[in-house]
């Protein structure tokens, strides 16, 4: 459901969100079964979207597109994803938006993002140098 039918149906109401990201660790080889266990705790608070983080330069990006995968089809919750754009080629993108839009995504938040530490960016678009 995209952003403008979710406010609209909330009736002025706020509307709930999470914002999750892939885990780091693996705990007994259930990387991504813990954060799943939490978010159908959180379920019973009928959020309305769950944004999923992109890790930092994409890095997490095939956990990232797992995770709302499964929040959409095993939660029944609309996915946001978001991901930063400044270490990350204009192709990256290209191939990440591809496969969210397999998925059916309609919301993406886009963000720059915070300069790496080692200072490499991507020189793909000029306007995240700012």
């Amino acid at each position: 459901m995209k952003l403008k039918e979710i406010y609209k149906k909330s009736n002025n109401r706020p509307v709930i969100s999470y914002e999750v990201f892939p885990p780091k660790e693996d705990i007994d080889g259930q990387k991504t079964e813990v954060l799943f266990s939490e978010l159908l705790l959180l379920k019973k608070y009928s959020p309305s979207l769950i944004s999923v983080t992109y890790g930092a330069g994409g890095s997490n990006q095939n956990e990232s597109i797992d995770i709302i995968n499964r929040i959409q089809h095993e939660l029944n919750v609309t996915p946001m994803p978001h991901f930063t754009c400044v270490s990350t080629s204009e192709e990256n993108i290209k191939l990440y938006l591809e496969s969210i839009e397999k998925l059916g995504v309609e919301n993406i938040l886009a963000l720059r993002g915070d300069i790496p530490e080692d200072g490499n960016i991507c020189n793909d678009f000029k306007c995240f140098k700012r």
